[in-house]
């Protein structure tokens, strides 16, 4: 592994690219904290930026747009209410706290993000349906992986 350059075509967009010397698995690209998607395309391309993914949202002095949200955990409860219906899941009461909790966190965090749009509760509303859609296909990914090595486990029996 060698760590190249930074790429300077574009001064506000600096990436650093780790090549890959071509033996690396999917499975230790993964150790290092790569999606899945990006571990296959890191090995086809024969590098990968380590920071991509990782979005540094402005964080300046005040509440920004949190600070528009009447009621921030009612409105996050709701929203993540609302998501878990129409994705048709279903939440225990513990992990549904953490998530809220979650949520919370993250709207605080990209409270300055919303302010080039003019409508940070439409940004919020988009912001959580997606972490909350992200979130439950992980678990239904991870439930079915858990089914399929119960089915193979009573097979093998």
């Amino acid at each position: 592994m060698t760590i190249a350059r930074r790429l300077t075509y574009r001064p506000d967009l600096t990436a650093e690219r780790v090549y890959l010397t071509g033996t690396e698995t999917i499975a230790e690209l993964r150790a290092r904290g790569i999606p899945e998607s990006t571990a296959h395309a890191a090995r086809h391309r024969g590098y990968y930026c380590p920071g991509y993914c990782k979005r540094a949202y402005p964080q300046h002095e005040g509440s920004g747009g949190y600070g528009e949200l009447y009621d921030p955990e009612g409105f996050v409860i709701s929203q993540l209410a609302q998501c878990v219906r129409l994705y048709r899941g279903h939440l225990d009461r513990a992990t549904f706290d953490d998530w809220t909790q979650e949520l919370l966190a993250e709207c605080w965090y990209r409270r300055h993000a919303t302010t080039h749009g003019g409508n940070p509760v439409g940004y919020f509303m988009v912001m959580i349906r997606g972490k909350v859609r992200q979130w439950l296909k992980a678990r239904a990914k991870e439930e079915e992986r858990l089914t399929y090595e119960y089915d193979l486990t009573t097979v093998a029996a």
